[in-house]
């Protein structure tokens, strides 16, 4: 799942519980994603480019919604924490040494759901645009 997805899903539902719940409720929600099928770059000849649009988008998400309004500091901790466990992946994507992963979602034998490409990134913008839908509810 692309970080951005995780950010997205982890915001949206920290806005349901108390703020010192956010960050484990963003946590447990990027292991549940990761279980969902869906296309991973990690593993694409282009992977450099797709880490970079994926960490701006996320980085411009976060500014824009704090900026406007549409989430407060409570659902932005639980964004970030919802994409943190992807630093567990760096090494598949920058050019050093890949680190054994600490992540429990990243573990080999977790059921980690895979999908085509073109599915794989439907699958995840209609989790984003789910992830909007509820923000706008809560706010």
């Amino acid at each position: 799942m692309w970080v951005t997805t995780h950010f997205f899903a982890g915001a949206a539902l920290a806005g349901a519980v108390r703020p010192r719940r956010a960050p484990w409720v963003g946590m447990a929600s990027h292991a549940v994603l990761d279980a969902v099928p869906h296309w991973d770059y990690t593993r694409d000849s282009r992977r450099r480019y797709w880490a970079a649009l994926d960490v701006a988008v996320t980085t411009v998400a976060l500014v824009g919604l704090l900026g406007t309004g549409r989430i407060g500091p409570k659902q932005a901790v639980g964004g970030l924490a919802g994409a943190l466990p992807d630093l567990d992946v760096l090494g598949a994507v920058l050019p050093v040494p890949d680190s054994p992963r600490l992540f429990p979602s990243h573990l080999r034998g977790f059921p980690h759901g895979r999908a085509g490409m073109k599915k794989g990134i439907l699958v995840q913008v209609g989790l984003v645009l789910l992830a909007l839908r509820c923000m706008r509810k809560r706010g």
